[in-house]
């Protein structure tokens, strides 16, 4: 996975009350981290996180940086023309990434950006999953990282292509030089790896921002355990055009006339990118005319500084005639004058200086004290919510995410990762070629039954949530259906979803409710199955009963054996059991790369091993 280096560098840039940010160095420092090739927070003291009520001097602020200092695709010196592209989400950020670091010290980013290393010790290039050779490929075979596409790197190169076609448009009709790792194909794996080092360390920020770059956020690694001590906090509900909380008036009377197009047309839509303004391919772009060579400025982004409003010309004034005093004869007098104002301009000056000097010092002594206060709705936070321990590494969460995922996104895997699961619809699909007699109940199932079961089992998941609080709702920001609003969100999104994608053995070994209920569902008799759906008042808590609850019959079990049978034979090599994968990790350098893809094989080897032994 990219590495985090000269960590000392973006410690002192936080002392800069320039960059708005504030880290917490009193209680924090960070040094190199025995889990990973890179570094990590260290708390300092022990101390324990004040209750959220108690808290009126944020005492729990580990890490404060205001929006305007988080680098994204709405926030460099390129914005107005990712924005003109409609390049958003990790598209957008990736070229923010890549102009900014073009710019070099000019950038507000240059300590930032100088810390994230994309190479490892060797000087070679830390790419994605997508890119190993076959041979590292070949451990991860029938594995979920498979399954969902981690190991096809075409969607890598549609990034590539796209990215190469920005540049090449803004060269074109802006005169933005090429960055050197767009310029040809042959740069398409430091591409990879920069995507891959800016997509481990992106956080989602807002509805204005999206995902964006947090200069200290991401020095906290992962605990996949839910032991994690801090947590990210930012106001994400802000206008999708300004990015303000309130009063811009956007949400009254709409967005600017220049960006209604784009809320119709959508801000991510990269495949309608214009492919005739831009030149096809990077390779066949290079030769460019005279003109633009002559105008091009090569290494020298001003033409970028002229973007991001950092670049003044400044315009020499002149004295009329009438002020200017005319002289007949030079005497004692005028010459005593002269020197008389030359000294008093001095001594200004030096008065100024030093001033200017005491100023400065009080200026940092009241950021010293007022940079806890930067408005909170406006900034990035890490918090700290579980008691950290003196010289221990403090750790965030990325999330509930399984191995396919740390694996894809971050380039490491967790040994008995709880967030595990298999989906067996492969193995289902394969069956249902063979079996035309289930059609009728597999389109019945795909309509209304999973559906059915998934809404019963979130009720009841909400009644024993509910149970747990006391069986109160009154402090619950929630709907009449018990739902909130973000949780009706992620409803709308999921019912897209297959079926199929749902039926997985999950940590530690077990069949999920939707994969008993299509077993059953598969082997019950045909009686059993027309007097189910024939009954008006068939509903969640029914098939919960009939398909789920009801005791296994020996056909449903036989079919589950077959399904993760045939799973786990095609998982790997197909033939080397957990155990005797778990005696080679044993062997092998615990942060390697063939480490981590034997650690998510074997954790998928030995979820259906178990599952196997539970039937």
């Amino acid at each position: 996975m990219a590495t985090t280096v000269n960590g000392e560098q973006l410690l002192e840039w936080f002392q800069d009350p320039a960059n708005k940010s504030y880290f917490n160095h009193e209680l924090l420092t960070i040094k190199k981290s025995p889990i990973s090739n890179g570094i990590g927070v260290f708390a300092l003291r022990s101390q324990a996180p004040v209750p959220k009520e108690l808290d009126d001097d944020e005492s729990n602020l580990l890490l404060r940086v205001h929006k305007s200092m988080v680098l994204s695709a709405q926030t460099c010196a390129i914005s107005n023309l990712i924005y003109e592209e409609k390049l958003g989400a990790m598209y957008g950020l990736v070229l923010a990434f890549i102009y900014e670091r073009q710019l070099g010290e000019r950038s507000p980013w240059f300590t930032y950006i100088e810390t994230i290393n994309y190479k490892n010790s060797k000087g070679d290039l830390i790419v994605p999953l997508c890119l190993y050779a076959d041979k590292e490929k070949a451990i991860l075979k029938g594995t979920e990282v498979e399954f969902m596409g981690g190991l096809d790197p075409q969607d890598l190169k549609s990034h590539f292509e796209v990215s190469q076609k920005f540049a090449n448009k803004v060269h074109k009709e802006a005169g933005l030089p090429i960055p050197s790792v767009l310029k040809d194909n042959s740069q398409f794996e430091e591409f990879a790896a920069i995507t891959m080092a800016v997509a481990s360390r992106a956080f989602e920020i807002d509805n204005y921002i999206e995902l964006g770059l947090v200069p200290g956020a991401d020095l906290f690694n992962h605990d996949p355990f839910g032991n994690e001590h801090v947590h990210f906090v930012a106001m994400g509900d802000v206008c999708p055009f300004c990015g303000k909380d309130d009063g811009c008036g956007h949400e009254d009377f709409g967005p600017p006339d220049s960006e209604g197009e784009y809320e119709e047309e959508g801000w991510e839509d990269v495949e309608n990118y214009d492919e005739d303004e831009a030149m096809d391919g990077s390779e066949e772009y290079q030769e460019s005319d005279d003109k633009s060579k002559e105008e091009e400025p090569g290494d020298d982004f001003s033409k970028l500084e002229e973007f991001d409003g950092s670049f003044k010309s400044e315009t020499p004034t002149y004295e009329s005639d009438e002020e200017v005093e005319e002289l007949e004869e030079i005497t004692m007098d005028y010459v005593a004058k002269i020197e008389r104002e030359l000294k008093e301009e001095e001594e200004r000056e030096k008065a100024e200086e030093e001033e200017e000097r005491d100023s400065d010092m009080d200026s940092e002594e009241e950021f010293e004290l007022k940079e806890l206060y930067l408005n909170p709705d406006e900034c990035c936070d890490i918090v700290l919510e579980r008691k950290i321990f003196k010289n221990k590494e403090v750790f965030n969460t990325y999330g509930e995410l399984p191995n396919s995922v740390l694996l894809v996104k971050y380039g490491f895997a967790v040994e008995d990762n709880p967030y595990d699961s298999i989906c067996l619809g492969p193995q289902i699909v394969e069956y249902r070629k063979s079996h035309q007699e289930l059609e009728e109940r597999i389109d019945w199932w795909g309509c209304m039954g999973w559906l059915l079961l998934r809404e019963q089992e979130r009720a009841d998941e909400e009644d024993a949530q509910r149970d747990e609080r006391g069986g109160s709702d009154a402090d619950s920001e929630e709907g009449d259906d018990g739902r909130n609003e973000e949780e009706e969100e992620e409803e709308e999104e999921e019912e897209e979803e297959s079926w199929l994608f749902n039926c997985r053995i999950e940590h530690p070994g077990r069949a999920n409710a939707q994969l008993v209920a299509v077993s059953k569902l598969f082997t019950m008799s045909t009686a059993e199955f027309e007097k189910m759906i024939g009954d008006e008042e068939c509903d969640g808590s029914t098939i919960k009963e009939l398909l789920v609850n009801s005791k296994a019959t020996m056909e449903s079990k036989k079919l589950l054996r077959s399904w993760i049978d045939g799973r786990l034979s095609s998982t790997g090599d197909g033939k080397t059991r957990s155990g005797e994968m778990k005696r080679h990790l044993k062997k092998a350098d615990p942060l390697s790369v063939r480490t981590m893809l034997i650690v998510a094989t074997l954790n998928e080897k030995k979820l259906l091993e178990k599952a196997l032994k539970t039937l």
